[in-house]
């Protein structure tokens, strides 16, 4: 058969799939949305196609800023958010834990474009499901095809992908040069993230068989220490230490898979930041993005924070009240029997870092905190700072959809 015919073929499979999908698309390869589109039936299964072409279009649909606007990581982001607008879609229908029938699909490119490039032409897609996620990346010869070509070869890649649906891929019949090879990843997660995410639960251990000690409704003395780790570093184990030996309580980590201002976390992440953890240690997922839920889960705990944290706790955003009762995030948390145990983060230049007093708090949120001194705890590291040291999330000046 012929390359057209190859194409039908494929959008007459994905066609005739159960499985409904939502697209993301930042220019390379949105060719694809036409050929969905250009054989009839494409209603049974798309939902909705997005092209956010440019980098403010990005962060608007991704309601975050990417580290990087072409890569697997952002594909994933693009794909958990069209996940989401797939099953908001589909709201009146209901998805029981373990079904896969909704998915969202993310594509970014870096192309052949009017002016040179200085990293390599690549395409990244990303599917999510219920389920799984899985994603796809193929780096390109540089000029060895025209735009056009490349476009194309984008197009193909992301109707494959739909034909795929997350499986590893088999013989895809695309015209790959000799030192050209996709690479393929797949993390299919366990029942408890599944239900994590559709928010069937709350909270789970991250690793089976990991030792943590059980939620209660119940008030109990416990050390909570939320965050991204991503990646945990020096500074934290620190923290950790200094607040277990003062409290004389173990240490529990807690990393929020849903976010109050940015897409969830996929499987993949999930299953990296756990493995960024030995079994010793507990760690929990949680969708309990906000301090006041987190207190709800974890009743009588301290919680481990560094100042810039408390700060934000502050911000209308980070909790469920309204403007006219400010301080109504403090009397929840303290109703639920929890405290905030705060370390100083380092000051500009060599200045000391300010005192809790020096920040404008509200008086009921500071009567929760105890305060490590500078003297106990000074470490400036943050993981996002780790990151860019070692040239993860540097963003580029190529645009997004070029």
């Amino acid at each position: 058969m012929s390359k057209p015919e190859y194409r039908a073929a494929w959008i007459n499979q994905i066609h005739a799939s159960s499985t409904r999908f939502a697209l993301a698309i930042t220019g390379g390869g949105s060719a694809a949305i036409g050929d969905l589109l250009g054989i009839p039936g494409g209603s049974k299964v798309l939902l909705a196609a997005h092209v956010p072409y440019s980098s403010a279009a990005l962060a608007e649909y991704l309601r975050a800023q990417p580290e990087q606007y072409c890569s697997a990581a952002t594909a994933r982001l693009m794909a958990i958010t069209a996940w989401q607008e797939a099953r908001r879609l589909t709201a009146d229908q209901t998805e029981p834990s373990g079904t896969a029938p909704l998915a969202g699909l993310g594509c970014t490119a870096s192309l052949a474009s009017d002016r040179l490039k200085r990293g390599p032409h690549r395409i990244h897609l990303a599917w999510q499901t219920t389920e799984l996620t899985a994603s796809w990346s193929l780096e390109l010869t540089k000029a060895a095809r025209s735009r056009g070509e490349e476009e194309r070869l984008a197009a193909d890649l992301l109707l494959l992908c739909l034909v795929e649906q997350g499986r590893e891929p088999r013989d895809w019949t695309l015209p790959l040069l000799p030192n050209e090879q996709v690479e393929f990843n797949l993390t299919l997660a366990p029942l408890p993230w599944r239900q994590l995410l559709l928010g069937d639960i709350r909270a789970t251990p991250a690793n089976a068989g990991q030792v943590c000690v059980s939620i209660s409704s119940a008030p109990r003395p416990r050390l909570l220490f939320p965050g991204s780790f991503n990646p945990p570093h020096d500074g934290h184990r620190q923290m950790a230490a200094i607040a277990a030996a003062r409290c004389g309580l173990p240490v529990e980590y807690e990393i929020a898979v849903v976010n109050v201002d940015k897409p969830p976390l996929d499987y993949r992440v999930m299953a990296q930041r756990a493995a960024n953890f030995s079994p010793r240690e507990s760690l929990w997922f949680t969708a309990a993005p906000t301090f006041v839920e987190k207190a709800r889960l974890f009743p009588g705990c301290t919680f481990i924070v560094g100042t810039d944290t408390l700060v934000r706790i502050a911000q209308p955003k980070y909790f469920e009240i309204t403007p006219a009762a400010p301080n109504a995030i403090a009397a929840e948390i303290a109703a639920q029997g929890c405290r905030f145990l705060v370390f100083p983060r380092a000051g500009k230049g060599d200045s000391a870092p300010p005192p809790l007093s020096s920040y404008n708090l509200p008086a009921d949120l500071l009567a929760l905190c105890d305060e490590v001194s500078a003297t106990e705890f000074l470490n400036p590291l943050s993981s996002t700072e780790m990151r860019r040291s070692v040239g993860v999330g540097e963003q580029g000046s190529e645009g997004v959809g070029a």
